[in-house]
């Protein structure tokens, strides 16, 4: 009887152990994301607006802890199509996206989702007049609380030989394509 009474208040014992681990290592749940989503807007402290970016599409998909982003815009008469995989892991990923000074640069990036939010922090580098520049740059990409919005925030640090030292803070509202 001692050996049962033993074995109950163990397999209780484990049981709450693994029942407080796993909710301290809970997982956050990716928010759905997942459409066609067309700019409706820009805000900001930059100089930017909707008229910058023609016909400025965002498709979504995901799969796993795999997102995949496709941006397709006319930015200045420039016709732009950046196609990011993004691994919500924070894993690191590798992204070739296209530059003005160059053709393309390739993007070191870490993904991560915290509190309904996919936030992506990433860096190149690139030469410029001879000189190696490095870029840093955060995106946050989120619902509004109604669920009808996509909003896209993206800050980017330049490097001093561009724009001294600036970063620009822009925010992309999108509205989900019907």
């Amino acid at each position: 009887m001692k050996k049962v009474i033993s074995f109950v208040v163990l397999l209780v014992l484990l049981s709450l152990h693994i029942f407080a681990q796993s909710k301290d290592n809970k997982i956050e749940e990716k928010p759905s994301l997942d459409g066609i989503w067309i700019l409706e807007k820009v805000e900001g402290p930059s100089y930017l607006s909707v008229k910058d970016y023609e016909d400025y599409v965002l498709a979504i998909s995901s799969a796993n802890n795999q997102l995949k982003i496709k941006k397709k815009y006319v930015f200045r008469g420039e016709p732009t199509n950046i196609e990011l995989t993004l691994l919500t892991d924070n894993r690191r990923e590798k992204n070739t996206v296209p530059w003005s000074v160059n053709k393309n640069i390739e993007e070191s990036s870490k993904t991560r989702i915290k509190k309904n939010k996919i936030i992506r922090e990433h860096t190149s580098k690139t030469e410029i007049n001879g000189k190696e520049q490095s870029f840093r740059g955060n995106e946050k990409y989120y619902l509004s609380k109604d669920g009808n919005k996509l909003i896209f925030e993206q800050i980017q640090t330049f490097p001093l030989i561009l724009i001294p030292g600036q970063s620009n803070g822009n925010k992309f509202i999108f509205r989900r394509k019907s």
